[in-house]
């Protein structure tokens, strides 16, 4: 009797001791689950660029030439988005600071894409040609 007795014991303390300790494990699993972590990030200035800052915010050297600036498709933007002529400034400043190239007396043909579920803003696209080719 007194093994039986022996074993119960054993048996009870080895249960309690488990279940203490599957409960504290709970419990600090439940508090580290509610803790929201900050991480510190920095991003890229990707802050929508008005046209009158465009305007103002010339790369050195670069003087605006005088091109035409076409429509590609019959999309119209919405009255928060910029022209298409804003547009093509900002690239036309692009192709300077990265070519150094001139778009005096060239056609600029911009097109428009609305905004869609899978890209929920709109965009501008250009092409200019350039020696026969499209850049």
């Amino acid at each position: 009797m007194k093994g039986k007795q022996t074993i119960l014991a054993a048996a009870a303390i080895i249960g309690t001791s488990t279940l203490l300790f599957q409960g504290m494990i709970q419990v600090v699993t439940a508090s580290s689950y509610n803790k929201t972590d900050t991480v510190p990030t920095s991003y890229a200035n990707a802050v929508p660029v008005s046209s009158s800052t465009t305007q103002n915010s010339l790369p050195p050297g670069y003087k605006k030439a005088n091109y035409t600036v076409t429509a590609m498709n019959d999309q119209k933007p919405a009255s928060k988005d910029l022209t298409k002529e804003a547009a093509a400034e900002i690239g036309a400043k692009a192709l300077w600071e990265m070519y150094a190239l001139s778009l005096e007396g060239k056609v600029v043909e911009m097109g428009y894409q609305q905004p869609r579920e899978d890209l929920p803003r709109a965009q501008w696209y250009g092409e200019v040609k350039i020696n026969d080719l499209f850049k």
